[in-house]
């Protein structure tokens, strides 16, 4: 994980293998972060994005609806955890 102040505002950019997360409140300084990456990293095949207030990263669901919160709905991690293990439960 890196951070940085761009234009006075947090940037993270989180890693795992080959995917990233990054992110800051100004979604230019992100396309722009995402420029710098596409000529070394974007040959073979084009870098894929998503945008939204809910994201699947490495199969987490991270939350953005609520202003200055970010929430894992544990839904989410429960439903792949009991299709993985053939179980059935009910909330």
């Amino acid at each position: 994980m890196a951070n940085r102040i761009i234009k006075g505002k947090q940037c993270t950019i989180i890693w795992h293998v080959d995917n990233l997360k990054i992110s800051h409140v100004d979604k230019k300084v992100v396309e722009d972060i995402l420029k710098q990456l596409t000529p070394k990293f974007g040959q073979a095949a084009p870098l894929t994005t998503f945008r939204g207030k809910i994201l699947d990263y490495l199969g987490m669901k991270i939350d953005y609806h609520r202003k200055g919160k970010v929430t894992f709905p544990i839904e989410f991690f429960l439903n792949n955890y009991w299709k993985k293990s053939h179980m059935t439960w009910r909330a």
